[in-house]
């Protein structure tokens, strides 16, 4: 295992007299296996006849990793220009500081644009009840951003970076798709609605439900994608091809500007706002002098 491994590796430099106990960092991911290595390495050298250098190796910095740069924290507190005195967050309140932060950036927040791109992505609720998706994503930013070192400044320039990325794998956009669909589906609709009175079928009557609802929500400009998107797939062979001027049109939803408009924006906003979480955290620990288990081991 490793930490037999790591026992090995320790004893073969330490009998050879290539490093001094003191000189020692080992990390490992319980304190329980750094009682361990360190005990298994002192038996060792006892029964050799090592007395001294198995007391030395109590001065070994031997631990979990925020254990080890919490001891050199202290050790060089005024070179990293903190107190010697520490004041360290474990996880959960740590977290719950964190969502304050984000609580206290989304409040200084103007969410009204980001909660119109959010809804018209689908990205405004959880359907399950749960957290909203693009609450999550600004979550997930803050966290990525804190395991890798990226601070707010940088965070706030990978929106637009981000974007570039994302849609230039889409086609060149196209003018008046709204046009050609809302003229599509005034086409379309009479024409439905007769074949279900003809053969009236559930399938028919729920995309002919479809059809009036994007016809809706195109006139009041508060179509979803989604919905845009939904209407490439029609239940029934007939209802295909009565709707096949609809499918045409919205099959090209990924060269609608719009659509592209939206998915920039939001994701511009989305690292803003993580940014602006990102301030607001480095602002609470501040204020309280306490540090977290990332910013240990980034200091």
């Amino acid at each position: 295992g490793k930490t037999y491994r790591l026992t090995e590796l320790l004893l073969a430099e330490l009998k050879a007299g290539r490093v001094r106990p003191s000189g020692v960092l080992a990390t490992t991911f319980t304190n329980r296996a750094a009682t361990e290595l360190r005990e298994r390495v002192r038996g060792f050298l006892i029964s050799q006849g090592e007395f001294t250098r198995a007391d030395a190796v109590g001065s070994a910095r031997i631990g979990t990793v925020n254990s080890v740069c919490g001891s050199l924290l202290q050790r060089f507190a005024f070179e990293a220009g903190l107190p010697p005195d520490q004041r360290v967050l474990d996880e959960g309140r740590a977290g719950q500081l964190l969502r304050e932060a984000i609580g206290t950036a989304v409040e200084a927040h103007a969410l009204s644009e980001l909660l119109q791109v959010a809804r018209r992505l689908s990205l405004d609720t959880d359907p399950r009840g749960g957290v909203a998706p693009w609450h999550e994503a600004v979550r997930s930013l803050v966290d990525q951003a804190r395991a890798n070192a990226v601070d707010a400044h940088a965070l706030r320039q990978f929106g637009a970076a981000n974007a570039d990325k994302l849609l230039s794998h889409f086609p060149v956009p196209l003018a008046g798709l709204d046009a050609r669909l809302a003229a599509a589906l005034a086409g379309a609709i009479p024409g439905v609605t007769q074949s279900m009175r003809d053969h009236p079928q559930k399938n028919t009557a729920a995309y002919l439900d479809l059809l009036n609802l994007a016809q809706r929500n195109l006139v009041q400009h508060t179509l979803q994608w989604a919905t845009w998107n939904k209407l490439t797939a029609p239940a029934s062979a007939k209802v295909k091809v009565l709707s096949e001027p609809v499918m045409e049109v919205a099959a090209q939803l990924a060269s609608h500007a719009g659509l592209q408009s939206d998915l920039r924006r939001y994701l511009e906003l989305v690292f803003d706002l993580a940014a602006d979480t990102l301030d607001a955290y480095a602002s609470a620990k501040l204020r309280i002098g306490a540090l977290d288990f990332t910013d240990q081991e980034h200091l």
